[in-house]
């Protein structure tokens, strides 16, 4: 479920531009006892997009080419406006209300439960990299990396980064999309 909250509709990531926001947050770093501090439930207070990249370059470079396309076969400018400003609308309240109401429960035997309104799911987390990261479903095809940004007993500041290759272009080439996500935590 931890990989799904964070797949997107693949139209949208190709089609909606970024609202950048910024994480809050202390400047702490992890603490030596993370693993204890971490122990309970955590309800994400924000998660935002921090960036989206294809293929190495910034998503807005696409939505240039994609209103040079839509310019070069006449389509009025107040249109291509409002479609690109609808596809980032969408795809900020994606992000928005991917996260809505979502708890994590560390427990101390290494396992995690996941819940919100879509249901439950759970798997296994362990601390990696001096504790600087927080490794979920290690060796999974879920497998994924919240790396610790700031880290109190009361607040967790982190950033995902997942990567998807696919022809998203629909081309014959491969394609590499790269969303960074930053996400806020309390306790």
């Amino acid at each position: 479920m931890l990989r799904q909250l964070l797949s997107f509709n693949r139209l949208m990531l190709l089609a909606g531009s970024l609202v950048l926001f910024t994480a809050c947050g202390s400047d702490e770093e992890a603490t030596p006892d993370a693993g204890e501090n971490l122990l309970g439930n955590w309800t994400v207070q924000s998660a935002s997009v921090n960036s989206v990249l294809i293929n190495g370059e910034d998503i807005s470079v696409f939505f240039d080419d994609l209103r040079q396309l839509l310019e070069g076969i006449g389509i009025p400018q107040g249109e291509i406006d409002a479609t690109i400003q609808e596809f980032e609308d969408n795809l900020e309240e994606q992000f928005e209300s991917a996260f809505d109401n979502t708890t994590f429960v560390f427990n101390s035997d290494g396992t995690y439960e996941l819940m919100n309104p879509q249901g439950s799911s759970g798997g296994n987390w362990e601390l990696t990299n001096n504790d600087a990261a927080i490794l979920f479903d290690a060796g999974t095809a879920d497998e994924i990396t919240l790396d610790i940004v700031s880290f109190t007993s009361t607040m967790l500041v982190g950033t995902i980064t997942q990567t998807e290759i696919e022809d998203f272009e629909g081309d014959g080439t491969s394609d590499t999309l790269e969303i960074t996500l930053d996400i806020t935590f309390v306790k």
